[in-house]
């Protein structure tokens, strides 16, 4: 979303139009599930809000999601192992 409407966002000094419709949900899709596919170049296509809020943002709960869902099964099969 905040790709499709970051021509009227702030932090936008570059004046940046809107990304259009499919990168968009290229770009959320990818940074989402954490492969962080890129098929433009971020300087001349994402406005520093939008790297800021959307991008980076993604990328942090994504990899969140993935440590706190893998952290427990790692703990509990250490704990069994030490017990031999």
């Amino acid at each position: 979303m905040l790709e499709r409407v970051q021509n009227v966002l702030p932090f936008n000094p570059q004046g940046l139009d809107a990304v259009p419709p499919d990168l968009a949900f290229n770009t959320a899709v990818s940074f989402t599930t954490n492969t962080i596919w890129q098929s433009y170049v971020p300087e001349t296509t994402m406005s520093y809000f939008t790297q800021m809020a959307a991008l980076a943002f993604h990328n942090w709960v994504s990899a969140a999601a993935a440590w706190s869902t893998s952290t427990p099964k790692v703990a509990r099969s250490a704990f069994w192992a030490s017990r031999g």
